[in-house]
């Protein structure tokens, strides 16, 4: 993601965050404490087999940061960065049934990205080459998740 990109897109997500603060409330009121709110922010750069993304790691950050100062509680305490399939696995879970609990919750991912016969999947680090029969030990699929 380019510099100026990179940018319009924090500011976007910024914008967005801010409209939900209600009017006229003060930032030791808000967010209420009755809404809780969970995010799980990911930056995968570092891959083994596919192409490094420059500046993954630190667009995730710049959410977290965003996304704590807003209220929002972090799957794993920040923005997690280059997670091999079992870790990816292993906070979806974790961010899956803080969601089921209610409340709001964000899921922001940087990273590379496939699909394959219609289905979006993540690209954990630790992929390899894939087949149809091994999308599932070396893709984390999206639909169904959360």
């Amino acid at each position: 993601m380019t510099g100026l990109l990179r940018l319009i897109f924090l500011a976007a997500i910024l914008t967005a965050l801010s409209a939900c603060q209600p009017g006229g409330q003060t930032a030791d009121v808000y967010p209420p404490a009755v809404e809780e709110r969970v995010a799980l922010v990911i930056g995968n750069a570092a891959y083994r087999n596919f192409t490094r993304l420059e500046g993954a790691e630190e667009d995730a950050e710049l959410v977290a940061d965003a996304l704590r100062r807003q209220g929002f509680t972090l799957i794993g305490g920040g923005a997690l960065h280059n997670l091999n399939w079992a870790q990816t696995v292993q906070y979806m879970r974790v961010f899956e049934a803080q969601m089921n609990a209610g409340g709001v919750a964000v899921f922001y991912h940087s990273g590379h990205v496939a699909q394959v016969n219609g289905e979006n999947f993540l690209i954990p680090v630790d992929a390899e080459a894939w087949g149809p029969d091994a999308v599932d030990s070396q893709l984390v699929r999206l639909a169904g998740s959360f």
